[in-house]
């Protein structure tokens, strides 16, 4: 007898077939098994969605306590508020616990929906057993389309009535009782004493909420000045009228100076216009003046010429139309006894400014003519209350002072500023001519 077996091609052929028909099967198998062992998870969530429709039905217009006939948007019902409507009992396995769920009903316009996440664990080991995801992860709300009924305006955070130069910042919060809004916030930046911030609900009905922003960004405008009567001789004072037009913290200081780096505080003032306290001391230049308001802001400059020119003086002593001839003494340069008065004091002067500044004017008189010579000079020397205070000199007699033959020649010092008080004078010179004298007429004081 001719027995034969399978060759080792026909054996690989076997197994090959095998394998794909395992390859296909078993994954058939698993899926059937997979499948079967969900189906009780399934069927359960099958029933909480029957149970949320029954719940939907129930509660009608007052669905979500808004009582909305006409909506759009959806409703989440829990596992917890099905069975405490006794639409729903436990999972039948005591040890499986499903209670991790949610039904979601959806509403448009055109159609309606519902959907669902639940998960089951079991209880013994907190192992999950079923698993199913389908809501995204956000908020659900529904918007009654019947509401024309525009937000009411809640809390405003970050008001205040203090004016500021700085941006602020405000959050009002907001009240509707149908489909609900939510707080606003928004960011000032410009001047402005009462800001709006809209709100709006779920329908799109919209609220103008009024805040209190008080923000100054705006600087004082249109300063003037006014009441200056140009120059003025004292005693007259000059009293100046300021304006400024400034609609929003106030006026708070109004500010001044002899240049516009140098400014210092004038006066504090709330009222838009202001009179300075008299200009009353000699000078003839510009004060700059500007406006400031409560929160910082300062005007540009603006500017006015102060002109008050000095007093007439009163003289005492033996100094109007005053002549006194005096002879040098030697080297020592001051002058002998001579003429109307003896001594080395021609005179005193005594000049009253109130505090204020004179120009004195001296008319002098060298003699005789034949005397000048080049490098000749004659000093006229100042002491108030005997201490050295100012020399006047004339330091080229030749060239500075002019006559002819025997005549006296005259020249003035003028511009010589004097405080208050009273005054020696003396000449001297480096010339030792003995026929050398020097006379001083009238003394001009303005």
């Amino acid at each position: 007898m001719n027995k034969k077996g399978f060759t080792l091609i026909e054996l690989l052929v076997t197994i090959v077939i095998l394998a794909l028909i395992l390859l296909l099967v078993v994954p058939a198998i698993t899926a059937l098994q997979n499948n079967n062992k969900n189906k009780p998870y399934e069927y359960y969530a099958d029933s909480l969605v029957e149970a949320a429709k029954i719940f939907i039905d129930r509660e009608g217009e007052d669905i979500n306590s808004i009582g909305a006939k006409n909506w759009v948007g959806c409703v989440d019902i829990t596992y917890q508020e099905l069975l405490n409507s006794d639409l729903i009992k436990p999972f039948s396995d005591e040890n499986i616990d499903c209670s991790n769920a949610t039904i979601r009903y959806t509403k448009s316009e055109k159609s309606s929906n519902y959907n669902y996440d639940m998960t089951c664990i079991n209880t013994s080991n907190n192992e999950i057993v079923y698993e199913h995801k389908e809501l995204e992860n956000k908020t659900c709300s529904i918007i009654d389309t019947d509401d024309k009924v525009p937000p009411t305006c809640g809390e405003v955070i970050g008001e205040s009535t203090e004016w500021t130069k700085n941006d602020r910042t405000i959050t009002i919060n907001c009240s509707d009782d149908r489909n609900g809004c939510e707080s606003v916030t928004k960011t000032f930046n410009s001047t402005t004493k009462v800001g709006y911030i809209e709100i709006k609900d779920g329908n799109n009905n919209t609220t103008s909420c009024p805040v209190n922003v008080y923000i100054d960004k705006t600087p004082p405008s249109n300063l003037s000045i006014t009441g200056n009567p140009g120059c003025v001789n004292q005693p007259a004072t000059i009293s100046l009228k300021l304006s400024a037009k400034e609609e929003e913290s106030g006026i708070a200081k109004w500010q001044y100076g002899y240049s516009t780096n140098s400014m210092i505080d004038y006066a504090n003032s709330s009222s838009n216009t202001f009179t300075t306290t008299p200009f009353s001391a000699v000078r003839n230049q510009p004060a700059y003046f500007r406006a400031c308001d409560k929160v910082g802001n300062c005007s540009s400059f603006a500017s006015t010429n102060i002109c008050i020119n000095r007093k007439t003086a009163s003289i005492g002593g033996n100094a109007s139309n005053w002549v006194a001839i005096y002879k040098p003494r030697g080297n020592d340069g001051y002058a002998a006894c001579a003429g109307y008065v003896c001594g080395n004091v021609i005179g005193k002067l005594d000049i009253s400014w109130s505090n204020d500044y004179g120009s004195v004017s001296w008319y002098f008189g060298i003699g005789p003519y034949t005397w000048l010579s080049t490098g000749y000079y004659v000093n006229l020397n100042i002491y108030k209350n005997g201490s050295y205070y100012y020399t006047a000199t004339l330091k080229d007699v030749y060239t500075t002072w002019s006559g002819s033959g025997n005549a006296w020649p005259s020249g003035t010092i003028s511009g010589l500023y004097l405080p208050s008080g009273t005054y020696e004078f003396y000449f001297s010179s480096n010339s030792t001519d003995p026929s050398f004298n020097v006379s001083m007429g009238t003394v001009v004081v303005s």
